[in-house]
């Protein structure tokens, strides 16, 4: 799962929570890592290019498998519901793309960006997301 973070009013009070609230699920990603619209443009783009067929858009949440986006939450989907139900979405999705047999608590293959308020590069991020 990739998170693209950003500074609007949804991303703090909606999005971020929301990602908080769903990592505490028991079925969840694997791995995380982040990155932060605005704040480092070339991680934004780089994270970016897994979401084809969406336009730009942050606070926004895509889901990954073997490095093919599965699900999207893009912010049209944010910023209008409450971090609970933002969680319960995340959670729905980590349900139906994260559940296997052999790794019932991770995601194969997923990279999680996980919504802070920190920027981090790209390259962090991965280094990140290898060491959860």
């Amino acid at each position: 799962m990739i998170v693209v973070n950003s500074v609007c009013g949804c991303a703090a009070g909606k999005a971020r929570p929301g990602v908080a609230l769903a990592l505490q699920h028991h079925i969840r990603p694997e791995r995380v890592a982040t990155v932060f619209a605005g704040g480092d443009t070339e991680a934004t783009d780089r994270a970016r290019t897994y979401f084809k067929g969406y336009s730009p858009s942050s606070p926004s949440v895509g889901l990954l498998r073997n490095g093919q986006l599965v699900f999207m939450l893009e912010r049209a989907q944010i910023e209008n519901h409450t971090a609970e139900q933002i969680a319960a979405t995340l959670t729905a999705a980590f349900d139906k793309f994260c559940a296997t047999a052999i790794q019932p608590y991770g995601c194969p293959s997923v990279v999680v960006a996980m919504l802070s308020g920190a920027a981090m590069s790209f390259g962090e991020a991965q280094l990140l997301a290898t060491q959860i």
